[in-house]
C-alpha cells in the first residue's frame, strides 16, 4: 500500500496538523481516502503489476508515488474533514484555537495539491518509460495504452509546444478532443501507420535517431494545430514530408503506406492494350 503511514503522509502534505482536532483522530478520518487513492492510482495509472512492486522501488520513486497518493487523498478529503455525524445530524468540528480558513484559501490549497499530484504523475510516467524493467511492468497494466496514446504524454508538453502556461494532466484530458483532431491531421501527412509506429516506439522506448526529428516536428505540428496556426502547420508539414521522402528508404513503414502510394501515384496513362482504354 502506498503512503500507508501517517509519517509518509506528513512528508507529502505540509499543511497536515493533526493536533487541531480534539474529538477524533484526523489520521483515522483520512485512512478511507488513502485506501481510495491507492485503488485509483492502481486502476488508472500504475496498473496491477507495477503497483505490486511498490515496496521494491527506489526511495526516490516510492516518494513520488507517496506524493501522488497523498495528494489525491487529501484533495478528496478536504471538503469533509471537519464534518462529523451526531445524533442530531451533521456538525462541524469547532476548535477555538484555530481560525477558520476562507473558502477561497481552501480552494486555492486544493488547486495547488491537484497541480502537484498531476506534475508528479508526469514525472513518474517519463521515469517508468525510460527504466526498462519498470517499463515492462508498466506496459502490462490496463491503463498503459490510454496513457501513451498521444504525442503529448505530459502537461509540460502542452506548455512547451502549445504555449498553455501552467498546463497539467488536467488539460491533457480537457483538450483531448482538440489534440485528437490535430493528430488526425498529422496522420494525413505522415500516414496513419507510421504515426502509430512512432507512438509504439515511444511505448517500447525504442525511438531510433531518424525518428526523433520526426517526433519533434510532429509535436510542433500538434502545437500549431491547437493554437490555430494553419499556415505554420502546413509549411512545417510540407518540410517534414519532404525530408522523409528525401530519405524514403529509411522510412519503410511510411513508404509502404496508402498515403505515400496515393501521393506518389504516377499519372494514369490511357493505353490501347489496357482493358480500361477509352477513346479520345
Amino acid at each position: 500500500m502506498i503512503c500507508r503511514t501517517e509519517e509518509q503522509f506528513k512528508r507529502v502534505i505540509y499543511n497536515y496538523s493533526p493536533g487541531g482536532l480534539l474529538t477524533h483522530s484526523l489520521w483515522d478520518s483520512l485512512l478511507i481516502y488513502i485506501d481510495e487513492a491507492n485503488r485509483w492510482i492502481k486502476n488508472t495509472f500504475l496498473g496491477n503489476s507495477l503497483y505490486a512492486k511498490y515496496e521494491e522501488f527506489s526511495e526516490e520513486v516510492k516518494g513520488l508515488c507517496d506524493v501522488v497518493v497523498g495528494c489525491k487523498a487529501f484533495y478528496e478529503a478536504i471538503p469533509s474533514l471537519d464534518l462529523v455525524l451526531t445524533s442530531t445530524g451533521f456538525g462541524i468540528i469547532n476548535n477555538e484555537r484555530v481560525a477558520p480558513a476562507s473558502k477561497e484559501r481552501v480552494q486555492r490549497l486544493r488547486g495547488q495539491i491537484k497541480e502537484s499530484m498531476f506534475n508528479t504523475m508526469d514525472e513518474l510516467l517519463i521515469f517508468f518509460l525510460n527504466e526498462e524493467e519498470l517499463r515492462v511492468l508498466f506496459a502490462q497494466g490496463a491503463p498503459f495504452e490510454k496513457l501513451t496514446d498521444s504525442l503529448f504524454l505530459t502537461g509540460s508538453e502542452l506548455q512547451l509546444y502549445a504555449g498553455m502556461e501552467g498546463a497539467t494532466r488536467k488539460e491533457l484530458y480537457t483538450q483531448k478532443a482538440l489534440i485528437a483532431e490535430g493528430e488526425l491531421m498529422i496522420q494525413r501527412w505522415i500516414s496513419v501507420v507510421y504515426f502509430n509506429e512512432l507512438l509504439q516506439k515511444v511505448r517500447d522506448n525504442k525511438v531510433e535517431v531518424k525518428d526523433r526529428e520526426v517526433l519533434l516536428k510532429a509535436k510542433q505540428l500538434l502545437g500549431f494545430y491547437i493554437t490555430g496556426q494553419s499556415v505554420a502547420f502546413r509549411r512545417l508539414a510540407e518540410l517534414l514530408v519532404n525530408s522523409i521522402e528525401a530519405q524514403i528508404d529509411g522510412y519503410p513503414t511510411y513508404k509502404s503506406s496508402a498515403e505515400y502510394q496515393l501521393k506518389n501515384k504516377s499519372r494514369y496513362e490511357n493505353k490501347k492494350e489496357d482493358s480500361t482504354y477509352f477513346f479520345g
